[in-house]
């Protein structure tokens, strides 16, 4: 398998532990991925003033350390303009979430009979309402590392989503 489709895959079951922690579910995005979404996590039941509130994904993977302070990541002009247009005008808010990967797959996971640990982390943001640029093929956007994508974070936001607010 070639390193960007094991990077593709490790950030999904990444971001699927943590949606099945949280006790959300998570789906495939619509194929093919012409919308910017890989994955919708959705909530079952009202939370707040919406019944089964969601939230569309577009995951990225870098193969890097952890950043210990906020980060830009250069994300394609397509991206940019699926994910940060203004919030009214989706049916869903949408996220990028962008997972830290150790260099060396092999440290990727690992398990034994007390645990299975997913290395690094996770990081998110929302960039709806953010303007227009003039690039023309990618942007850096922001992301700042108290955004850790975690079972908490997650609900937070779904709770957010589900009184009509931003993630």
């Amino acid at each position: 398998m070639h390193i960007t489709h094991q990077q593709e895959a490790f950030s999904r079951a990444f971001v699927g532990a943590m949606t099945a922690a949280a006790g959300f579910k998570s789906i495939p995005g619509g194929e093919p991925d012409d919308d910017s979404i890989d994955l919708i996590l959705g909530a079952t039941g009202a939370i707040g003033r919406m019944r089964s509130p969601k939230i569309e994904v577009q995951l990225k993977c870098r193969r890097a350390e952890v950043p210990r302070e906020d980060f830009g990541f250069d994300l394609s002009l397509k991206n940019y303009v699926d994910l940060s247009g203004p919030l009214t005008e989706y049916q869903a808010p949408r996220i990028l979430v962008v997972v830290f990967a150790p260099q060396e797959v092999e440290r990727w996971a690992e398990q034994d009979d007390e645990a299975l640990v997913l290395r690094h982390c996770a990081f998110w943001t929302c960039l709806h309402d953010l303007p227009p640029t003039t690039n023309q093929t990618s942007i850096r956007v922001r992301i700042e590392v108290d955004q850790v994508f975690t079972p908490s974070s997650l609900g937070a936001m779904m709770e957010r989503v589900g009184n009509g607010g931003r993630p």
